[in-house]
């Protein structure tokens, strides 16, 4: 049976941060429900802390895959941080 909610993760490779964050900022202002109801992969899994858990769900298709930063410079690429 499929997730019944306004917004449907169905399948989601993750982007850039800050699109994501500006998505889920204006999910959570509309009051909508989220379904995890497939991957939802890197960016996409900052669901998990714009969206408040009442109104997230997941399916037995839930995937969410995270990995460490990436910090890139001006030009988009990858810096290696060192203590």
């Amino acid at each position: 049976m499929p997730a019944l909610a306004a917004v449907r993760i169905m399948s989601s490779a993750g982007g850039p941060v800050v699109s994501y964050l500006e998505f889920f900022s204006k999910v959570r202002n509309s009051g909508e429900l989220v379904a995890i109801d497939g991957p939802c992969l890197s960016a996409c899994t900052l669901v998990l802390s714009t969206i408040q858990r009442n109104r997230i769900c997941d399916t037995s298709r839930a995937v969410l895959d995270f990995h460490a930063p990436i910090v890139a410079d001006q030009y988009g690429r990858n810096i290696t941080l060192t203590r």
